[in-house]
């Protein structure tokens, strides 16, 4: 079992406010970040009006690694069974299953492709776009001799 809180994101602007010639200057945090209560954690992990980009000049007030992605809960399971078949050769059976319970594990509210931040300049700005890999089986068969 592997049980993990969520990876932690930065919101960033997603242009060069700072005028420094970088360009990942975080965003100006302006209101409370919670998801508001009834909307889909989907499409909006948190609450998106709750950030704006820096104001011109500046590297933004939010701080870095502010947030909190999704949590990570994970089960795998496995049986094997031993079988004698004379004294010099035995065979071993092995199943095994990754994800048993098939829990969906998303990843950050991030831009695909890219490091844990979420732009507010994005077109995916605030969206799960990724999840984990889901439940896989896993059989086999070793024969020692």
């Amino acid at each position: 079992m592997s049980l993990q809180t969520g990876f932690p994101f930065t919101v960033l602007s997603g242009t060069d406010r700072s005028l420094s010639g970088i360009g990942n200057d975080y965003a100006d945090q302006v209101g409370n970040p919670a998801r508001p209560a009834g909307v889909s954690k989907i499409k909006e992990y948190f609450n998106t009006a709750a950030f704006v980009p820096a104001t011109i000049g500046t590297f933004g007030n939010i701080g870095r690694n502010s947030l909190r992605g999704p949590g990570y809960a994970d089960v795998d399971t496995s049986i094997f069974k031993n079988m004698f078949t004379g004294e010099r050769i035995s065979a071993q059976f092995q199943a095994e299953a990754f994800n048993t319970f098939n829990r969906v594990n998303f990843g950050n509210p991030a831009n695909a492709g890219t490091a844990p931040v979420a732009t507010v300049s994005s077109g995916t700005y605030g969206q799960i776009t990724s999840a984990n890999s889901p439940r896989v089986f896993q059989f086999g068969l070793k024969l020692l001799f």
